[in-house]
């Protein structure tokens, strides 16, 4: 398993990868990072737009990996401030 990439980004994040979709780079909005793929590497307009989607669901499988470490560690740092919280009530009982 390859390792799991730095959390540091994973602040940046206002919404789960997991909900993005890919978008369609056969659109005209993506007509110049298109014709720039097909300019550099001379593929088809199709292969063109597999490699773009290609690119983009590595990325996407890249950023779930640091949205799902960075949810990992706020559910735990939430654990132990529960517990903290728990133990300092029932240290408190003890003493009255």
């Amino acid at each position: 398993m390859p390792p799991i990439p730095s959390t540091t980004t994973a602040a940046c994040f206002k919404v789960n990868p997991r909900f993005l979709q890919s978008p369609d780079f056969a659109s005209n909005d993506f007509s110049s990072i298109r014709v720039a793929v097909e300019s550099a590497n001379n593929p088809s307009s199709q292969d063109a737009i597999n490699r773009l989607v290609q690119d983009w669901t590595l990325r996407n499988s890249k950023e779930r990996d640091i949205w799902d470490v960075h949810m990992h560690q706020v559910q735990q740092a939430q654990d132990c401030a529960t517990d903290e919280a728990r133990f300092q009530t029932e240290k408190e009982k003890e003493t009255e």
